[in-house]
Order: structure tokens, then sequence, then C-alpha cells
């Protein structure tokens, strides 16, 4: 953690995972005030499934997030079959045939998820480095 650039933390949209995003964040707050180093946190929110999409955690998410300051990913993992395949050890969605509406949206999903990871660092980054001299 004394070396992370970001903290990504998954939650499903759950009120038990919502509460352990907000323990984390206490933590990250801990780390900081102990080390004088923040650690920007943003969350995924993953396994989602159409009954969770209506449930209080996930349509107050953007809420908890601007209340505790980190970031919240616009990416939503679903909860898809390839998914649960990679994990019986099946493959991953790079080497699963992508010709299969399943699979190319997992693929899609993850492309995405990485770019917007990829991209809050870079912003992160930015915001950090210490201004150009004139």
């Amino acid at each position: 953690l004394s070396r992370a650039e970001m903290l990504v933390c998954l939650a499903q949209p759950t009120a038990p995972d919502m509460a352990g995003v907000i323990q984390v964040k206490q933590f990250l707050d801990r780390f900081e005030e102990l080390r004088g180093r923040p650690v920007p946190m943003v969350c995924v929110v993953n396994r989602m499934t159409l009954i969770l999409e209506h449930t209080n955690a996930y349509k107050k998410r953007a809420e908890l997030a601007d209340k505790l300051g980190f970031g919240l990913l616009d990416t939503v993992v679903w909860n898809r079959k390839p998914y649960v395949e990679m994990m019986d050890g099946i493959g991953t969605i790079q080497t699963m045939d992508g010709h299969l509406e399943p699979v190319a949206k997992a693929q899609r999903e993850a492309a995405t998820l990485v770019s917007e990871i990829v991209g809050s660092i870079m912003q992160h980054r930015r915001m950090s480095a210490p201004a150009a001299v004139a």
C-alpha cells in the first residue's frame, strides 16, 4: 500500500459490500494520517444483476462516493457466464470465442474497465504533479 498509486475496490451493490467500502476508505484515511501520503481509491461495482440494479445500495453508490471522497468508476461489471467459466478454469475472456455475444460483452466490459482505471491513475498523476515553473 505504501507504493500504491491507487486502490481499486470491488464491491457488489449490496449493503454489506457498501459497508465494506466505507471501512476500506476509513482505513485509507488513517493510512494517510500515519504516513502523510494519500492513496486515492476508486470503486467498481461488480457482479451486477438486473435485480441488484434496483437496490438502494446501488442507487445510493454515487452519493456514498461523494460523501466519503472516493471515485466511482462508470464501468459496471455485470454477472456474466464467461466470468463464471473463468473462475471454473475454462480460460480467460481473451482466450474465449469472442464471436459469442456473452463473451464479446465481457471482453468489451473488461477493456472499458482497464481503460477507465488507467485513465483514473493518469488523472491522479497529473493532479499530484508539481506545477511547472514558467
